[in-house]
Order: structure tokens, then C-alpha cells, then sequence
């Protein structure tokens, strides 16, 4: 693997009123109150492609990163989606979302549930109008900065689609390259691209909700092969992580450290979550014997059986 001498900065301007036709993401800023549950700045991209909605939820001067939320629907000239927070295995709260895309009007709401599922009371209610693209740019990334790669998954918790995602790849050399498609496949590895070693570096890896249900997938733990795996000679010229924080798409995190060693790995996370999304930053590494490039290969939450 070629140490990377030059790096080129590709920035993507997204103006109001550029936007091409053919994009295939269409980017909306809606803006609710000051101190609204909803967050101030509500900012969201519709991917066509790929169906799932990229999400930002700002609320109090900070804001969600950037997660994908695969339950989308698209019917009647509405966009609707919604993502859910669990506790102890049952639904604690349904925070819902409804595009009138002619109008521009989203509807949004949220609804809280008991330890059985069932509504035990209907939460706030706000509509606002949107912008089509946020005002002269925003933090919700364009397409072309987020480098996916979607998978059918077969497990013991059944088939479900997932996707990997990251903003920072190495170049490929020759004979081998370094995307996300490596990370749910064992089949190479993912090598982040940037000066340095990879610290504060992210990906994202998502699935899309259990059917029939429409829940989103039940897990307690992560199954992580460190480093570049291919071999104890690539594994040790390349750095590896050594400390990461996984996140969610509702906020909750925890710190976990890796250990420096080939095959697969098991994080545990202490509890059972249900996430649309998480969100992996690299926060320390151990480092390669010869390349700064920090890489992993394998990346997959350990579902359990009943979702």
C-alpha cells in the first residue's frame, strides 16, 4: 500500500439555487422555535437512489451528526419517515416526520409507548415550512462526500439490508481498493485517506428496519475485525484502531478499546439498543510498522434472534 503523498480536497458547494435537476438528493431546512422538541434547525436530505433520508437535528447550538435512517416512504406526494427510541426492549418514544413535498410543509409529532408497545399518550405536535435546500449550503452532506455500500445480510435474526458508510477512503493501488464495501464482507479492508493517522475520522453503518414489524434491528454488541486483516504482514504495517466511540442516532455513546490483534473481535455494549444508525469515531490508534493509514475490516452489529 503506497503511503499517500498529496492529498486533494474535493469541496462540494451547495447553493440554493444550483441544485441540478438530476441530483439525487434533494436537501430541505425546516425551522421550528427556539427550544422546540424537534430542534431549531431541522435539516434532512432525501437520497432517491437509495431511498433513506440523511438526518441533522439541531437543537440548543448543538446537533445530531449525520446518521441514515432507512425507514422512508414515499406515497401520494408525501415524504414520510420516523426513527424511535427503545429502552429495555420496547419503544419508548416515535418521533415522526411528513413531507408535503408540493407544499413544502413538514408535519411532525411524537408519540410515547408502554413496555408492551402499546400508546399510552400522544406527545407534541408542530408543523413548519421548509426551504428547499438549506440557505446557501448545509451541514447535511451532499452524495458526493459520502461513499456508501449496501449489502443484503443473511443471520440468525433473519435478511436485512445494511448500509456502510464513510467520507474518507484511501486511494486503491493497483490491485486492491479500500472503500466501504470491504467492511461487511471480510473480504479486505476499509483504510481511511487522510493525513495522519485516522483520529477523529467516522463511519456510519445503518440497516434498514426488521420486517414485518418496521422496527429497527435489536443488537447488544459489535463483531470488529481490526486492522488491515488480509495477513500478519499487512496487519502490522498499517495502523490500527486502538480506541473508538460508537454513538447513536438518538445520543446515546460509549468509549470501547480494541485490541490489537488479528481476527474477529466481539465490543459489548452493555445493553440492548435498537438504533436506525451508528455512528463509529476513531478516537486513538496503535500504529503501523511502516503506513500511517488506519484500517479495518470487518464492521457488523451481533443481532439478536428476535426483533
Amino acid at each position: 500500500m503506497r503511503h499517500r503523498l498529496l492529498q486533494i480536497l474535493l469541496v462540494t458547494i451547495i447553493s440554493a439555487f444550483t441544485m441540478p435537476a438530476s441530483a439525487e438528493t434533494d436537501f430541505y431546512l425546516c425551522r421550528y422555535d427556539d427550544g422546540s422538541v424537534f430542534g431549531e434547525n431541522f435539516e434532512f436530505g432525501y437520497d432517491h437512489k437509495r431511498n433513506i433520508i440523511l438526518l441533522n437535528q439541531h437543537r440548543k447550538g448543538s446537533y445530531t451528526k449525520n446518521f441514515t435512517l432507512g425507514y422512508v416512504e414515499l406515497e401520494g406526494g408525501w415524504l414520510n419517515f420516523h426513527f424511535e427510541e427503545w429502552e429495555n426492549g420496547s419503544i419508548r418514544m416515535r418521533e415522526s416526520h411528513n413531507l408535503d413535498l408540493a407544499e413544502k410543509l413538514l408535519t411532525s409529532s411524537q408519540d410515547f409507548y408502554n413496555e408492551n408497545d402499546k400508546l399510552i399518550r400522544e406527545g407534541p405536535r408542530a408543523n413548519t415550512y421548509c426551504s428547499g435546500v438549506a440557505d446557501g449550503g448545509t451541514t447535511v452532506q451532499a452524495p458526493s462526500d459520502l461513499k456508501c455500500h449496501t449489502l443484503n445480510i443473511a443471520s440468525k435474526a433473519g435478511k436485512r439490508t445494511g448500509h456502510w458508510c464513510v467520507r474518507s477512503v484511501l486511494p486503491e493501488s493497483k490491485d486492491f481498493s479500500y472503500g466501504p464495501e470491504n467492511l461487511g464482507s471480510e473480504s479486505g479492508a476499509w483504510c481511511e485517506g487522510e493525513a495522519g493517522q485516522g483520529i477523529g475520522v467516522e463511519l456510519e453503518v445503518s440497516f434498514n428496519p426488521s420486517a414485518p414489524t418496521g422496527h429497527p434491528a435489536a443488537f447488544d454488541h459489535l463483531i470488529i475485525s481490526n486492522g488491515y486483516d488480509r495477513s500478519t504482514r499487512t496487519f502490522m504495517q498499517n495502523s490500527r484502531i486502538k480506541q473508538i466511540e460508537i454513538r447513536t442516532d438518538d445520543g446515546e455513546s460509549w468509549v470501547r478499546t480494541l485490541r490489537d490483534e488479528t481476527g474477529p473481535q466481539r465490543v459489548n455494549l452493555g445493553k440492548t439498543i435498537r438504533p436506525h444508525g451508528i455512528l463509529i469515531t476513531i478516537l486513538d490508534i496503535y500504529p503501523g510498522q511502516k503506513y500511517q493509514d488506519t484500517c479495518l475490516s470487518y464492521v457488523m452489529p451481533g443481532f439478536k434472534a428476535t426483533n
